[in-house]
């Protein structure tokens, strides 16, 4: 559960106080029921969210988000150990929710990708329950080597000469954690999404190529290191059946 002390200070009418308060025991009740209970000795609970444009103070025309709904976000988060979070933009509002979480709760990120490359100014992050999860001190942003690189549609430069070939758009972040005596690297990604054939066509290649380049290494991290590797995020999947998805399945990924 997160911290609520903070509802006296953003919400000064009792009005206010009393729906963000009923709301959240809302929402706490339907979490319950779907997210299993928390458990510091059974059970890892690990989630994914794509909390679209968080942080930007437009939001396609959206404008900035209430102060309540960074409650609910925060409520969310706390049911799980840790969540892989995609399109953290500015911190500001991201740090009045680790504000709510309290001090138990700590983060990792990424700088913003960059728009020249393809990216969309978003953060890949890691927040995770110090209590029950630990960082392990490696962190890595994923650079393909020349022989995966994803199409032949640009040049890139390396050791001093050109390739054809591109990184992904969004680039995935892999980090290692530890939880009791689990070992575990989780890489999140946000695949590009693209639009019409061609865009397709990248987005499947992009799911592909992170399931092998992932897949070529998990062995040898769980026999050397006894270290698991979950690939978790947005990958834009279209329904189960569909290329997208037989792109992870197809490298070993469910």
């Amino acid at each position: 559960m997160a911290f609520y002390n903070y509802l006296k200070y953003d919400f000064r009418s009792a009005s206010d106080r009393k729906f963000v308060a009923r709301r959240l025991v809302q929402l706490k009740k339907q979490l319950d029921k779907e997210i299993p209970k928390k458990d510091t000795e059974t059970n890892l609970l690990i989630g994914t969210w794509n909390i679209r444009d968080f942080g930007k103070s437009n939001r396609r025309g959206f404008g900035k988000r209430t102060k309540d709904s960074l409650y609910y976000i925060a409520e969310i988060i706390s049911a799980f150990d840790i969540v892989a979070v995609q399109e953290v933009n500015e911190l500001e509002e991201w740090s009045k929710v680790m504000k709510i979480l309290g001090p138990s709760w700590a983060y990792i990120a990424t700088d913003v990708s960059d728009s020249n490359a393809g990216g969309n100014g978003e953060r890949m992050t890691f927040v995770y329950d110090t209590r029950k999860v630990w960082f392990k001190n490696i962190a890595g942003e994923i650079v393909l080597p020349n022989s995966l690189l994803i199409s032949t549609s640009e040049l890139t430069s390396s050791d001093d000469k050109l390739v054809t070939g591109k990184q992904f758009r969004r680039t995935p972040y892999i980090v290692s954690f530890q939880s009791g005596w689990f070992k575990f690297d989780l890489c999140t990604v946000h695949i590009y999404y693209g639009r019409g054939s061609d865009g397709l066509a990248q987005r499947i290649k992009e799911i592909e190529t992170i399931a092998k380049y992932l897949s070529d290494r998990v062995d040898k991290k769980l026999k050397k290191e006894r270290k698991a590797t979950i690939l978790l995020g947005d990958f834009n999947i279209i329904r189960p059946d569909h290329d997208t998805m037989n792109a992870l399945e197809n490298n070993g990924f469910v």
